[in-house]
Formats: structure tokens, sequence, C-alpha cells
């Protein structure tokens, strides 16, 4: 990160600060995830880079969900998506809806939940972005089995489960039928 700071590479920080993110959360050092990544955040800000700022927000949400902390995840989440739409970054951006929604399903505002998921699951489908799809397809069971509805939770998970295979993501595969 400081080597990249030195040099000027800014999305080279944002991207060291998200693996370094992992790297902690991996290690179960939440804590220290949320602390490095708020750090970098507020580096990349007072650079006005909004991109990078946008990666390193992602890492912070990650951090924040690690952590516990799914209303302070979905605050950055919420500053995430508005900075990825405002410089057009549609991967971050469903990503973000999606842990929006996530975090509503938590907080039990199903309607919202659920109209998160779909519209995140529309744009990884645009994107082709199969384990995005199938992320959101593990939401809507979840929210399913929230409203009840058992029958159409297994077919989410089901189809999930197919595209984490798809995507040569056996584990998780297998843990969407779980």
């Amino acid at each position: 990160v400081e080597l990249f700071k030195e040099v000027g590479f800014l999305k080279g920080v944002a991207t060291a600060v998200s693996a370094l993110v992992e790297a902690h959360i991996a290690n179960e050092e939440a804590a220290r995830a949320v602390e490095v990544a708020r750090e970098e955040v507020a580096y990349l800000r007072d650079a006005e880079d909004v991109r990078s700022q946008v990666i390193a927000l992602e890492a912070l949400v990650d951090a924040l969900l690690a952590k516990g902390a799914p209303d302070e995840a979905t605050e950055a989440a919420q500053e995430a998506l508005a900075l990825a739409r405002d410089v057009g970054e549609r991967r971050a951006e469903a990503y973000m809806l999606l842990n929006i929604a996530l975090g509503q399903l938590k907080a039990k505002e199903l309607k919202k939940s659920r109209d998160g998921l779909e519209q995140a699951q529309s744009l990884f489908q645009e994107l082709a972005n199969v384990k995005g799809e199938a992320c959101c397809l593990i939401g809507l069971a979840q929210l399913e089995i929230a409203e009840g509805d058992f029958a159409t939770a297994l077919e989410h998970a089901d189809e999930a489960h197919t595209l984490f295979l798809r995507a040569g993501e056996r584990r998780r595969g297998a843990n969407a039928l779980s």
C-alpha cells in the first residue's frame, strides 16, 4: 500500500487495500480489516480518486460485514453505490446493490430486499457475472424462507448451485444447497 502511495498509483493503493482487508478477514482480524479500510477510504477521498474510493469502500463493506456491523456496512455500501453510479462502475454497483439488499433482509425489510436483489441479479446477468448472479439467488432463497415459501427457496438455491458449479466454484455450489 505504501509503495503505491509513494509512486502515486491510487488504483494500486485501492487494490492492495482490498487484498490486505481480505487477508485480515481470513485471519479473523475483522476489527483490523475495518481500521485499514477506513484509513485508506479517507486517504483516497482526500486524493479525490472516485474509482479507487469505490474499490476501497467495497473492501470496507466486506470488513464491516465480517465484523458483524451490518448497519455500518449498509451505509458504506450506499456511499459506494452512489459513487459507482457516478463513474459508471457497473460491477461495483451490482455488488453494492446486493450488499444493501442483504442488509435489508437481515433488518426484515423484505420488500426492499427483494427489489434490491432482483435489481442486482439483473445487472449481474447483463454483465455475465455468474458468481454475482448466484449470490443474488442465495439471497432470494433466504428471502423466500423468511416469507415461508420453501419450494421457491429451494428452486433459487438449486439454480445458485448450478451457477456456482458452472463457474468452477464447487464448494460454494455445495454451500448453496445447505
